[in-house]
């Protein structure tokens, strides 16, 4: 429904809760509480801006304008770095449970070996859903620190894929492709002639084509690796999931 309006000096205003009345020319929409920063309307006059000085060109005393300087400096790299301490370990709990779904849902499969049952399991994609929010200051860091995880602990074929650049299935196809290809090309232990690069244009951008894709990097994989030190914890490494993360 339609936030509640109301006629005040001649425009109209729209209340949202906790942020008081909005002008009706800049209206938000936002799941949570938050303070949004509008430019100026290049219509209004334009105040010149006077010019910022360093103080400690205006001040006499140099020995107490460094100090205060250095203090400065020092007191804003602890709080940043307090910052960064507590945003690190609340990302380190949410991928930890990220992580641990991706690795349950991966090893379900695996083990229901029954033709019925993975008939139906093949039919879902587990998914999660990350909602982030108007506090997150920057979310494109996060979705990085978390591929960057998932290259780590899970699977080294992740797709990174943004909504207003996947309009349709065709773009969304050769961006997820050219993806998961450039990331086993740039594995750094497999040699210069192992794998050649193929161009993204080249290439037949389907569901078949990337299910022929993965069978060939997992069973040279599966080669590679001697039977004996196989075992049970070592599926995972053999035949990693492919992760899509859009955002």
């Amino acid at each position: 429904a339609p936030p509640p309006t109301a006629a005040a000096a001649g425009r109209t205003v729209r209340y949202r809760r906790g942020l008081g009345p909005v002008s009706g020319d800049m209206t938000t929409c936002s799941v949570s509480k938050g303070c949004f920063v509008f430019k100026p309307s290049p219509k209004k006059r334009r105040v010149p801006q006077k010019r910022v000085t360093d103080f400690r060109e205006t001040s006499n005393e140099s020995e107490d304008s460094k100090l205060r300087f250095d203090t400065c400096q020092s007191l804003w790299n602890q709080i940043k770095s307090e910052t960064e301490r507590i945003q690190e370990d609340l990302n380190k709990q949410l991928f930890d449970n990220l992580v641990g779904f991706l690795r349950r849902s991966h090893f379900e499969f695996q083990e229901k070996t029954a033709k019925w049952t993975c008939q139906m399991k093949s039919r879902e994609i587990p998914a999660a859903a990350l909602v982030l929010g108007v506090n997150v200051t920057d979310h494109d860091l996060t979705f990085k620190s978390f591929s960057e995880v998932l290259q780590n602990n899970v699977t080294p074929y992740i797709a990174l894929l943004e909504a207003k650049g996947c309009p349709d299935i065709k773009n969304l196809m050769q961006k997820l492709m050219g993806q998961l290809m450039n990331c086993h090309i740039d594995v750094g232990s497999l040699e210069d002639g192992d794998c050649v690069q193929v161009s993204q244009n080249r290439i037949q951008c389907s569901m078949t084509s990337l299910i022929s894709w993965y069978k060939n990097v997992t069973q040279k994989t599966d080669s590679e690796t001697p039977s004996k030190k196989r075992t049970s914890s070592s599926r995972l490494c053999l035949s990693p999931p492919v992760v899509v993360i859009f955002k």
